[in-house]
């Protein structure tokens, strides 16, 4: 029996975000031999109607959520929304913009031209106020106040990246220790101990945790540096079965 890590987009499914049937049936013959856990970035919620369309028993991590469903155990690691709103509060009158998610809800703070195409209206919660805790939160700050925002985040124990900057104001992602693709493999390995992990991505940014796993697999779609670690390479890419077909070999090896 083993744990295996599997990456959804470029993965698991095709390009058309569905499994083809025989494959679905392979699948299930997998997931009741080994613990199988689905790693995305996609939201929770999307992840969990993946799984009930097709009745799968298998664990979900959700990096954009910051959740995870491991043997039936949640695990979450969010941003409580009193933190965020002593943000806004403290510095309502320097933030020109604040946005974030979870689980599909999407808050916006001083609603703005440039993040339209990214939160639609009909698909945001616009508000002063954020009413949910979120994985992880962006704000768009004026460049005179941003050291004194970020001083602030550290009392509060956040992490915080600048994801961009110029004249007039900083672009600051703040956010937890996430549950991030890694941390997949630390929550599998700590919940099923002694079985082999197999890890099986295309993305060159899954790298970390592939290295990570027992047995490693890259997609035929894959990245090339993901394929130059890899033990295995499938045959076939995410829109012909690849993954769901090399790792029904490799659990059915003597």
């Amino acid at each position: 029996m083993y744990s295996i890590l599997l990456d959804f987009d470029g993965t698991l499914i095709r390009s058309d975000g569905t499994i083809e049937y025989n494959d679905v049936n392979l699948f299930k013959k997998i997931i009741e031999e080994n613990n199988v856990c689905v790693v995305s970035s996609s939201s929770f919620n999307s992840l969990q109607k993946f799984k009930n369309k097709y009745k799968l028993n298998i664990d979900i991590v959700s990096t954009s959520s910051g959740v995870a469903l491991i043997n039936n155990k949640t695990i979450t690691n969010l941003i409580p929304k009193i933190i965020i709103n002593t943000l806004i509060n403290e510095f309502n009158d320097y933030i020109y913009t604040a946005f974030g998610e979870y689980n599909e809800k999407a808050f916006i703070f001083k609603y703005h031209d440039r993040i339209k195409l990214l939160y639609p209206k009909k698909e945001s919660y616009i508000s002063n106020q954020l009413e949910f805790d979120v994985a992880s939160i962006t704000f768009v700050i004026k460049k005179t106040k941003a050291s004194q925002f970020i001083n602030k985040i550290e009392t509060l124990e956040l992490n915080y990246r600048i994801i961009s900057s110029d004249r007039y104001r900083d672009v600051i992602s703040i956010f937890r220790d996430s549950v991030s693709k890694s941390d997949a493999y630390y929550l599998l390995k700590d919940e099923y101990v002694n079985q082999k992990i197999i890890g099986v991505s295309d993305s060159y940014y899954d790298i970390d945790m592939i290295s990570k796993c027992d047995i490693k697999v890259a997609m035929q779609n894959a990245d090339s540096k993901l394929k130059e670690i890899a033990d295995y390479v499938t045959v076939f890419d995410n829109d012909n079965g690849g993954a769901i077909k090399l790792l029904y070999d490799i659990c059915h090896l003597k």
